[in-house]
């Protein structure tokens, strides 16, 4: 098997991108069932988003550690985990965020974590989408990432402009 030496693919812009286009189309939604549905994808991808990129760097971070060892520590912690931990393992210091950035992250992984495995059997895991801002969202899991590029000492990825739907 060959070692790999850069990042071939991009999850983390795949899933950004999938994130910004549902925020948009949570915007223009003409329902309530339609903007939950766009809502709850938003916060999907932008978790999902999150964890590429994390899972990524850690790749690149454990390069000529065994596979085994790589899948091990990148499926082991939570999101929120990696989110508060991993860049001072990786680079050395906390990511840079706004007051309140990393506490709207863990907030919208609770609220994906309740529609993912909901608790109850009325409506209220899902009245927290009712008062959801998804470009809010976008914008978070945007600072986060180009936080901790900015940290590593490399290039801002153009696609956290979301440009690539507008």
């Amino acid at each position: 098997m060959i070692e790999p030496r850069l990042i071939i693919t991009e999850p983390g812009w795949q899933n950004f991108s999938s994130m910004y286009r549902e925020a948009r189309t949570a915007g223009e939604a003409k329902t309530g069932m339609e903007a939950s549905h766009h809502l709850t994808a938003t916060l999907y991808f932008g978790i999902a988003a999150l964890d590429a990129f994390l899972n990524q760097r850690m790749r690149l971070h454990m390069r000529g550690e065994s596979e085994k060892e790589i899948i091990d520590k990148i499926r082991g912690p939570s999101i929120v985990k990696k989110l508060k931990k991993w860049p001072k393992e990786i680079l050395g210091s906390s990511v840079p965020l706004r007051s309140d950035t990393l506490g709207k992250l863990v907030y919208y992984n609770d609220i994906r974590g309740m529609l993912t495995h909901p608790k109850h059997v009325d409506h209220r895991d899902y009245e927290p989408l009712e008062i959801l801002d998804p470009m809010e969202v976008v914008d978070s899991v945007a600072e986060y990432i180009a936080q901790f590029l900015l940290l590593a000492g490399e290039p801002f990825r153009y696609w956290l402009w979301g440009w690539n739907y507008l």
